[in-house]
């Protein structure tokens, strides 16, 4: 019993090892792009398996056969901060395709990204994921710098209640302008349900720029249809509040989108704010948090 158990985690820690190792010599990156759910919730979500965090690509494959939604928020209350997102997954083989673009900033300064990416479940337990990310930054005094690099990740199921994920922002450096970097960064996590109505999350996270750092963050659902979320994190000392809740309203073939609200207090800059609305064409199921 003992052996199989050992067979059956093995492939996991494997990766859990090497991830463990590029803690230790992760470089800056850019500050990460998360969803709202997640934003709620401190920032972790790399073993979510409920939506498409844009922290782990292997939350692709567990997609419903199609997903789509769209984004916009605004950082410390600027309107000059304003950021905008679009993502849709929809199925590819055996596996899940995905595309999600997003722009952040103004006239003056701003940041936009693309990243198309493919998940496959390997089975019951195990899925596995990519993307090829496009990122571009442009200002009114200088020319624009772009970078192309990459995203791998891992999820493990290991049980109804509990999932483990993985995954590597940009495995080698590379070049964004002539003095800066795509540079590692690093994510371990997991998700625990103590209850059908409550969910805790916890992420590891290691770049240069923060050092080793942990978000974390829980989910109570009152009603099934409403999620309340609070979170945290000790990158920034920052608070997380957020909720869910499923619409009647814009139901597409029986699917009822899913409305989120996020916000975040930094200590020194103050209130950034985020909603979302996403939709899950399963015909089977719908959307549980």
């Amino acid at each position: 019993m003992h052996h199989h158990i050992t067979r059956f985690l093995q492939p996991f820690i494997v990766v859990f090892c090497v991830s463990s190792c590029l803690l230790l010599t992760a470089q800056p990156t850019l500050n990460y792009i998360t969803d709202v759910t997640t934003l709620g919730m401190g920032g972790a979500g790399v073993a979510a398996t409920e939506q498409y965090t844009y922290l782990n690509p292997a939350q692709l494959a567990l997609l419903p056969a199609i997903s789509f939604g769209a984004q916009g928020g605004q950082r410390y209350e600027l309107p000059d901060l304003a950021e905008v997102a679009a993502f849709g997954a929809f199925r590819v083989g055996s596996g899940r395709g995905g595309v999600h673009v997003r722009r952040f900033g103004n006239d003056l300064y701003a940041e936009t990204n693309a990243s198309l990416g493919y998940g496959l479940r390997l089975n019951d337990k195990f899925a596995l994921g990519a993307t090829a990310d496009y990122y571009n930054r442009a200002t009114d005094m200088e020319e624009a710098d772009d970078a192309l690099t990459f995203s791998v990740g891992m999820l493990l199921i290991v049980n109804e209640r509990l999932q483990l994920g993985t995954s590597v922002f940009s495995p080698a450096p590379v070049d964004f302008g002539e003095v800066e970097q795509l540079s590692t960064q690093v994510r371990i996590g997991g998700v625990y349900r103590p209850t059908a109505q409550v969910q805790l999350r916890a992420d590891v996270v290691q770049s240069a720029e923060t050092g080793l750092t942990l978000s974390a963050g829980i989910g109570y659902r009152p009603v099934t249809r409403l999620e309340l979320r609070v979170g945290t994190d000790t990158a920034y000392r920052g608070f997380a509040f957020g909720l869910g809740y499923q619409l009647d309203a814009l139901a597409l073939r029986g699917s009822l989108p899913t409305l989120d609200l996020g916000a975040t207090l930094h200590p020194q800059l103050g209130w950034s704010t985020a909603f979302g609305i996403t939709w899950a064409m399963d015909w089977s199921a719908r959307r549980s948090f």
